[in-house]
């Protein structure tokens, strides 16, 4: 689907509803421990907003998004997913390594160190 069609298609109310969904996943991603209204400010922070706008976009409040808040959301919604891709390679890259670590050091497990570390004597 091109850009151009896509854009013909966002009503008001489709994009009210993309932004609540997007704005979900955000508060989603922090600890499950904390209540909305200490995450809603740190979220604002972070998408350039008040708290109150943020709580607005959370809970659908909106039928028309201002124009400056889509802007300011959108640029920060990507900045979000960029870090988290960073993070996610970061993470698959430790696994790779702790990976190649682990088949290093356990690859023979016939070798006597192997075996008295697992309780067995070695030649058991």
């Amino acid at each position: 689907m091109s850009a151009e069609f896509q854009r013909r298609d966002m009503t008001p109310d489709a994009i009210a509803e993309m932004m609540q969904l997007q704005m979900r996943e955000l508060v989603e991603a922090y600890p499950s421990r904390d209540c909305l209204k200490s995450v809603f400010p740190r979220i604002a922070r972070k998408m350039e907003l008040t708290a109150s706008q943020v709580k607005r976009l959370y809970y659908g409040e909106w039928r028309v998004i201002p124009a400056h808040i889509y802007h300011n959301f959108n640029a920060a919604y990507e900045r979000h997913l960029q870090s988290m891709r960073e993070r996610a390679d970061h993470d698959a890259q430790v696994c790779r390594q702790l990976s190649e670590k682990w088949d290093a050091t356990w690859s023979d497990s016939s070798s006597p160190i192997a075996c008295s570390s697992l309780g067995g004597a070695p030649g058991d």
